[in-house]
């Protein structure tokens, strides 16, 4: 090939949006999502990363790679944006039911940003999961997060929920809850009592609003050998307490310590009707069984309409971290 027909053959630097490719695009993600939130990623995020920068090395087989071993990169499957060849932002689409699909890891690099490239990189997004079936999206943004929430709202994405997210230094050091369970008793409750859990769910109004699930949520559901198996493997055990009212689930937490994760997490679900009556006892009884664990950080994650769970958990000694909206397109 002489070197001009090289020059007229070569191929122009890629601009706009097109769909993440895992041999072109993985280490150039990594590194975006690092650079665009820094501080927001938890340990378990930086490792996940990490584990991803490992299989960028696999160079030209990585894309076999994945098609072999798909869940490698879910997280990051969707769409990236260049601009003259360099990739410049990023919005990960999965499929979390038949009908709702996922969006995250949604970030412009900030030498990028203000210039409209992540309401068309989203543009992007939808049109492709309404191609392919989806009847609505689903994504989570900061509450104080003023660009993006503008953005999403210009989009047509409606607030479903919103989640707390707390901490605690270590279940040990928490403050003693003193309000005693009056009318009620705490006790400790297992995968044959899922159905009561359900139910109370269902009349918190957490039973289905979102298809990320809180701790509570997610014990009610996994019951079987395939979940069992993984929390075996993971080394997880689970702590579950309701507070019990003449046969009915009037609040439930659920924790969960792990031998593989770098925190303790704590949830808890109230009824709406015993709420700021029965957190406080639950709270205690699951940190009770974390300070008998591996000394590690808690976190709790709670629907913001539980006021009762986040007053009990502040006079636990637990901080605020961050507040996270999920929103909703319907397609």
């Amino acid at each position: 090939m002489t070197g001009l027909s090289a020059i007229l053959e070569r191929k122009p630097p890629l601009s706009g949006a097109s769909r993440f490719e895992p041999g072109r695009d993985l280490r150039a993600v990594i590194s975006l999502l690092q650079d665009g939130f820094q501080d927001e990623l938890e340990e378990r995020d930086r490792r996940w990363l990490d584990e991803m920068g490992g299989l960028s090395a696999a160079g030209p087989l990585l894309s076999f790679v994945m098609k072999v071993f798909p869940p490698a990169a879910a997280g990051l499957a969707g769409y990236v944006w260049h601009e003259d060849g360099v990739l410049v932002a990023n919005a990960s689409l999965m499929r979390s039911t038949e009908d709702v699909w996922q969006v995250a890891n949604v970030v412009t690099h900030p030498d990028h940003r203000r210039r409209g490239i992540g309401r068309r990189l989203m543009g992007a997004v939808i049109d492709d999961a309404r191609r392919r079936g989806a009847r609505q999206l689903q994504l989570q943004v900061r509450t104080d997060n003023e660009a993006g929430q503008t953005l999403y709202g210009d989009l047509g994405f409606r607030r479903l929920q919103a989640t707390a997210k707390f901490r605690l230094r270590d279940a040990s050091a928490a403050v003693r809850l003193s309000e005693p369970a009056r009318g009620f008793a705490v006790v400790e409750w297992g995968r044959g009592e899922a159905h009561m859990v359900r139910r109370l769910l269902t009349r918190a109004g957490e039973d289905g609003a979102a298809t990320h699930p809180g701790l509570v949520r997610v014990a009610s559901r996994r019951s079987d050998a395939r979940s069992m198996f993984d929390d075996w493997l993971r080394m997880n055990r689970h702590f579950r307490f309701a507070a019990v009212e003449v046969g009915s689930y009037r609040g439930v937490a659920v924790a969960r310590s792990s031998e593989r994760e770098p925190m303790h997490l704590l949830d808890v679900v109230a009824d709406p009707l015993w709420r700021g009556r029965v957190e406080a006892p639950l709270i205690n009884a699951a940190l009770i069984q974390l300070a008998r664990q591996a000394p590690r950080e808690v976190q709790a994650e709670i629907d913001d309409r539980e006021i009762g769970a986040e007053s009990a958990l502040r006079r636990a000694g637990f901080r605020h971290v961050r507040t996270l909206d999920r929103l909703a397109l319907d397609l």
